[in-house]
């Protein structure tokens, strides 16, 4: 379409009608990309062109399914300028929620518009959203489950834990575990909390409960200030997933502080985190931290174990050069 001008959005209604799937995508893209610098009568004629490809669902799905996403960033901004109500939202929604368990819609435009009625707070298609979410034949579809995690998140918030939690640990698809990943994160309370530590190997090669985790650092840190909490245990192991700057030097006091007076389950939780958090360090901070530990669970016949692998740590032995220049390591106590 090149530079735009006062001609261009004729041009762009023209490109996005005809032509190929491509072409007719691109000036959806280009007009939406300047709904800043044209009218409020182009807008709503923009508008218009949108519902029509919506209502059109014969024609291209990846078109329908663009336009869909389109009309929604459109809404928005429209509600923004303070040219439509949520009212008028609403209209438009209800196409979109009917369209969500139409299976005889591509799944690209399902998808879509799951995403648009989340996006567009259509609190309608909520309990449509809860349904698709908990029928266990759609948590592989990456169209349908992803979209309907980041849909009901918007819409239900805390209470959509247990619809996202049902994905999350059904699925086998990685890009569905990611997504339902980052949702319990927003949702960021103790349960979700549980939830993503106790399923956090489940996908080795998966970042994403590691992500989600270190952003709870005030939600785990509040947990381990509360030892009779029934998730503490859970709260202690998501320490391991806490490595932003500054998190380190807040959560080890805390475990620290859990070894002495606690349930044996708490000090054998918070043993394992800190043996496994000073071995990350040099071998001379990795003993101070030890030292602490072993001085704290003094002669606990409970705690024997941990005692002895500490003390078998702090005697073995590390290898460095001779000197500087020497290339046969030599044994040195630390």
């Amino acid at each position: 379409m090149g530079s735009w001008n006062t001609n261009s959005f004729g041009s762009g209604l023209h490109f996005a009608k005809e032509g190929d799937a491509r072409t007719r995508v691109l000036a959806l893209e280009k007009i939406f990309s300047k709904r800043r610098s044209i009218s409020e009568a182009e807008l709503r004629e923009f508008r218009r062109l949108l519902a029509d490809q919506i209502r059109a669902t014969p024609d291209d799905p990846y078109v329908v399914a663009a336009s869909i996403r389109t009309l929604a960033g459109l809404l928005d901004y429209l509600k923004t300028k303070g040219l439509e109500s949520q009212t008028d939202v609403a209209a438009d929604g209800e196409l979109l929620v009917s369209y969500m368990s139409n299976g005889a819609l591509d799944l690209q435009v399902r998808g879509a518009a799951i995403r648009a009625v989340g996006d567009l707070g259509i609190t309608t298609g909520r309990k449509s959203i809860e349904g698709i979410l908990s029928d266990a034949a759609n948590a592989n579809t990456p169209e349908i489950a992803r979209n309907g995690c980041l849909a009901l998140v918007k819409l239900a918030g805390d209470e959509s834990f247990t619809p996202i939690r049902g994905v999350f640990e059904k699925t086998s698809d990685s890009s569905v575990f990611g997504t339902a990943a980052f949702c319990l994160g927003q949702i960021n309370n103790t349960a979700a909390m549980s939830a993503l530590v106790e399923n956090s190997r489940r996908f080795p090669d998966s970042e994403s409960c590691d992500a989600a985790l270190v952003n709870m650092d005030k939600l785990v840190l509040e947990t381990l200030n509360h030892p009779d909490s029934p998730v503490v245990i859970s709260a202690i192991q998501a320490t391991e997933h806490l490595w932003k700057d500054g998190q380190r030097e807040k959560y080890i006091p805390a475990l620290q502080g859990l070894l002495p007076n606690n349930s044996l389950a708490v000090r054998r939780a918070s043993c394992e985190r800190l043996i496994d958090a000073a071995s990350r360090l040099q071998f001379s901070q990795e003993k101070q931290e030890l030292v602490f530990v072993l001085e704290s669970i003094g002669q606990s016949p409970e705690l024997r174990e941990y005692a002895e692998r500490i003390r078998q740590r702090m005697s073995a032995t590390v290898l460095v050069p001779a000197t500087a220049s020497a290339s046969t390591p030599v044994l040195k106590k630390d």
